[in-house]
């Protein structure tokens, strides 16, 4: 009877240490999901809070200012803006003087340069300055067409004795009554010039030879009736070869 009542006894104890044991197992479980599930969510928690550490702060926006430029700095692009001949400045404008009808005319001359052969001169109001063909170029007055200055600089090339000859032959093909002309000045760009007149029914015609320090060849055409060639001789007067 003893020995069933042990057994009894040690089947009970059994019984309650098993129970005891699922209990704990279960508990267990139920501690190691909540861990896990933790440790999932953890991550993706410290992932955003590096995300958004880590993320560059937007630079605000700043307006830019601009410096106010020197004195030195302004008469330098001034200097840029005007035309320059050998390297020398040129004023944009320049009074030109001469005579008109006997009497001292002084007018305004602006700088105006040639692409065809290089050279730069001041042209009156009124007048035009033109390319005619590759080395010639023509001043024309706005109001007289058949007032015009051909202007052709001399290649240094070619001998200056040629050229007066052939500055003869073309006064004589236009009249066979032309004539050398040595009433002028020799003065400024006419110093040592040779000239010759010629005349149609309608036109005069003064062909003119520099030898400066520029040698060019001149030819102005005017009415017979209106031969003022004063205005031209000043502007040729201005011109300087690059």
């Amino acid at each position: 009877m003893k020995s069933i009542q042990k057994m009894f006894v040690v089947s009970a104890s059994l019984a309650l240490l098993l129970s005891a044991c699922g209990t704990t197992e279960q508990s267990t479980e139920k501690t190691n999901s909540g861990t896990e599930q933790v440790e999932k969510d953890t991550p993706q928690t410290e992932e955003k809070t590096v995300e958004t550490s880590t993320e560059a702060p937007e630079k605000p926006e700043t307006t830019e200012t601009t410096e106010p430029k020197s004195e030195e700095g302004t008469k330098e692009e001034a200097k840029e803006e005007q035309p320059s001949v050998d390297g020398k400045e040129r004023l944009l404008e320049q009074n030109l003087t001469y005579e008109e009808n006997g009497k001292a005319v002084e007018k305004t001359g602006f700088l105006k340069m040639s692409d065809n052969q290089h050279y730069s001169m001041y042209v009156l109001d009124g007048y035009t300055l033109d390319e005619e063909e590759p080395g010639k170029d023509i001043v024309m007055s706005s109001e007289d067409q058949k007032a015009f200055m051909r202007i052709e600089i001399v290649p240094s090339d070619m001998d200056l004795k040629d050229v007066e000859s052939v500055v003869k032959t073309t006064a004589e093909a236009i009249s066979a009554n032309a004539q050398k002309y040595e009433g002028f000045k020799q003065e400024g760009i006419l110093k040592d010039a040779v000239w010759y007149k010629a005349q149609t029914e309608e036109d005069a015609v003064n062909l003119i030879l520099i030898k400066g320090s520029t040698p060019m060849k001149l030819s102005i055409y005017t009415s017979k009736d209106q031969e003022n060639i004063e205005p031209f001789l000043a502007m040729a007067q201005t011109i300087e070869v690059k």
